[in-house]
Formats: structure tokens, sequence, C-alpha cells
């Protein structure tokens, strides 16, 4: 699979080409379900240390929406806006089931995260069952690494990112 060739609408508001974003490299595409999704804060939170790091999250937010998220998490990274799902389809993301969202061990994990001190947001304004993934794109666009949630609390270490991205693990 490879990066479509698109404009995406950045959390900013400026239009950019998808494959402009980090070019000649190869990075990271993080999508998340909804801007209240406490996993997706947990996600945005574990790698707001990794500035070394060269992602982008996709939300399904507006870009006003998608903003107020990376400022309430303080991510320096990049977010792209995805209302319309174009992105989520063209990676093949899915819709969870009851259990994905609810079953027991997402809602241990929950309670876990909870503990951790991570708030959850506002609630969501967006399909609240979509399922989130990570992506690994190399410099010539070409998807090298998948990785679609299997349920609403998988998320991506910032270590396995900096081996996939082939960067030095901290």
């Amino acid at each position: 699979m490879n990066l479509p060739d698109r404009t995406v609408l950045l959390s900013t508001g400026q239009e950019v080409a998808i494959a402009k974003l980090f070019p000649g490299l190869p990075f990271a595409l993080i999508f998340l379900r909804h801007s209240g999704c406490i996993f997706c804060r947990e996600q945005i939170q574990l790698l707001n240390d990794a500035l070394d790091l060269p992602i982008a999250f996709v939300t399904l937010s507006s870009a006003e929406e998608s903003q107020r998220l990376k400022d309430a998490t303080r991510s320096p990274h990049t977010f792209i806006s995805d209302p319309q799902h174009h992105l989520y389809l063209h990676f093949g993301l899915q819709r969870a089931s009851i259990g994905q969202l609810f079953g027991p061990s997402v809602v241990k994990r929950g309670f876990a995260v909870i503990k951790s001190g991570t708030k959850g947001g506002f609630l969501p304004t967006t399909d609240p069952i979509q399922l989130g993934g990570a992506f690994v794109i190399d410099a010539e666009g070409k998807v090298t690494w998948s990785r679609k949630a299997k349920d609403a609390s998988d998320n991506v270490t910032p270590e396995d990112l900096r081996k996939l991205l082939c960067l030095p693990v901290a």
C-alpha cells in the first residue's frame, strides 16, 4: 500500500500534500479515535517527549477541534484533520465492536490509564466507534509497517516507532 496522493488539512488550517509533511524522511501516521478518547490522549502523551520522531496524528475532527486537542495535550507533533474519513478508509481502519470498546481488558486498561493521571476530554463530536491505528511510511511513500488497533486501548510506543523508523532507541 502507498500513501495516497492527496492534500490534507492540518489543525492550523493549512492545506498541504501529505507526501510533503516530512519530505525525504520516513514518518509515522498515528490515527486517533476521537478527541475525548482517554486512550488517544494517552497515545499523544506517550509520544509528546519523542521530539525526534516524525509523527503526524490523524483525527476525525475539524481543524479547529484538532487544534484544541493538540493544545490540550501540549503535543509538539503535526495534527491532520480528516472529518470525511478519507485517510481512515484509505488505510482500511475499521469501526469497533462492543467488545473492542468495552471488553474486560479495555475497561481494565481504562481504569489503569485514569489512575496514571491521564484525563479524557470532552464528549466525542465524531464517530465514537472508529478504531485507530499506526502506519510507518518510507521516504518514497510506501507503507512499510502497519498496526490496525485491535481495540480502543491499542497504542504504539515511542520505542517501537524509533525501531521502525530506524532511529536510535533512547
